[in-house]
């Protein structure tokens, strides 16, 4: 898996739930926004975690990776399971 793809992930699917936010009638209507800026901060979270595992573990790729998959910056699995269903309408 890219470094990248979790933060892309949670940004489009806050661009894709911006965008058909118009359409959410009745008790969700209005949640568009806070779910989008949860998605994008999940993505900012992630970035800063390769950020600092890039800096940190420079020499030590393991470590690295294990920053960035189990480390206080590591992709939301919440954020990514909801991610996937405003993306593709099916939960992973």
């Amino acid at each position: 898996m890219s470094d990248t793809l979790p933060a892309g992930t949670l940004r489009a699917a806050a661009v894709r739930l911006r965008d058909v936010a118009p359409q959410i009638t009745g008790p969700l209507a209005g949640l568009a926004d806070p779910v989008a800026a949860w998605l994008e901060a999940a993505a900012r979270d992630y970035e800063a975690s390769v950020t600092a595992a890039d800096q940190v573990f420079h020499d030590d790729p393991e470590g690295r990776q294990a920053f960035i998959t189990t480390g206080p910056g590591a992709p939301s699995p919440h954020a990514l399971a909801v991610a996937h269903r405003i993306l593709e309408g099916e939960p992973r």
